[in-house]
């Protein structure tokens, strides 16, 4: 936080020191985001942020987003606890590919979970350049989503604490458990 109670850095610029030292050192903590020197910078952010296919446009927008707020695992500023997080790892978001909300990489703006429509191909839900684009888990594993993934689904995949029981169907489609059958044991989509 800075002094004016915003956010003046974007999770991305604090884990930067694990990603590329040397950009790490140029980016400036006593400043905003936007700060006259950070600004130098935009220009210049890891490949780690953006989409491979997207290397060479738009050098300074990210293509990956959390989702924020307090219904999801990214709270803002304040600290969340794993025992905040009540679903299952392996089917709460941590992180979506979305590179139409236009954020640039230092900017401590991501997805609030309020906008977040579930949508395929939406500027508010999970979109990038290949049909099938990528979110990753609490666990860690990223997966691309089939087109026709219900927004439902990902809305609720969205929550942390949202109680919904999820599964696959036998062709790799995500979907909610609405009648109390006992929870299956996730299979990934085959490609």
């Amino acid at each position: 936080m800075g002094p004016d109670g915003k956010p003046w850095h974007s999770w991305r610029v604090l884990i930067l020191p694990y990603l590329d030292e040397a950009l790490s050192e140029q980016y400036r903590l006593d400043e905003p985001w936007d700060g006259p020197n950070n600004r130098k910078l935009w220009d210049k952010m890891p490949k780690t942020f953006k989409t491979t296919h997207r290397q060479e446009a738009n050098h300074r927008f990210t293509t990956y987003l959390a989702i924020t707020g307090d219904a999801a695992v990214w709270a803002g500023a304040e600290k969340r606890l794993e025992q905040d997080i009540t679903d299952w790892d392996s089917e709460t978001l941590l992180l979506v590919e979305n590179d139409q909300q236009g954020v640039i990489w230092t900017e401590p703006r991501d997805l609030p979970i309020e906008q977040f429509d579930g949508e395929i191909d939406s500027p508010n839900g999970i979109c990038g350049p290949y049909e099938r684009p990528a979110a990753a888990f609490v666990d860690g594993l990223v997966v691309s989503f089939d087109p026709k993934t219900p927004a439902k689904v990902l809305r609720a995949m969205a929550t942390r604490a949202g109680g919904e029981r999820l599964d696959q169907d036998n062709q790799g489609l995500w979907r909610i458990i609405e009648d109390g059958r006992k929870r299956l044991l996730r299979k990934l989509p085959k490609e």
